[in-house]
Formats: structure tokens, sequence, C-alpha cells
């Protein structure tokens, strides 16, 4: 039987330290239960594998700069497609080919 090696336990300022916001956010995530906490009497500890774990949960993909969506992308230019042209140019595209075969 093989013994598992120790998770690292931190300190609420050693954690707080890892993930780079204050000691009072990381109490505030400890009593809202939004973190793991191990008590040992009056000590708690964090185990390190929670810094990761809300990396990991916090992470969003990166958007591509000056572009728009995929889908609302083909939405668009599926909705530009169905433009009709409006009356004015409709007008003016048959005048001018009636001017020409009048020439």
């Amino acid at each position: 039987m093989q013994l598992q090696e120790p998770t690292p336990l931190l300190s609420v300022t050693e954690f707080a330290a890892r993930l780079r916001v204050t000691p009072a956010c990381v109490r505030r995530w400890l009593f809202e239960s939004k973190i793991a906490k191990i008590k040992l009497g009056r000590v708690v500890r964090i185990p390190a594998s929670e810094a990761d774990r809300l990396i990991s949960e916090g992470l969003c993909p990166a958007r591509i700069a000056n572009r728009m969506p995929v889908a609302l992308e083909s939405l668009m230019e599926a909705a530009l497609s169905r433009r009709q042209p409006s009356r004015n140019s409709s007008k003016h595209d048959s005048h001018s080919a009636t001017k020409r075969k009048a020439q």
C-alpha cells in the first residue's frame, strides 16, 4: 500500500499572496464557503490545490480584437443578403436604363 503525498496546506496570508488578493478577500471566500478549508482548532489552512481550482474555474477564453462572434457575423451576412433594394434605388436604376434605350 502506497501512501499519498500530503497536499500542501497554506495559511490565509500565503493563499492570498499566491492569488495576489487581500487576506480579507480570502477570509470572505472562506466564510461564503467558496473555497475548501481545514480547521485545526483555531488554525485555518487551505489546500494549495484550491488556488489552481479557482484559477481554472475563473478562466475565460480570450476574444479576438475587432471581430464579431461568428454567430453574429453570419446572422448579419444573412440579413444583408435578404435585404431588398430601397424604392429610390430601383426607380433610379430603371430610369437610367430607359435613358440609355432612348439614346
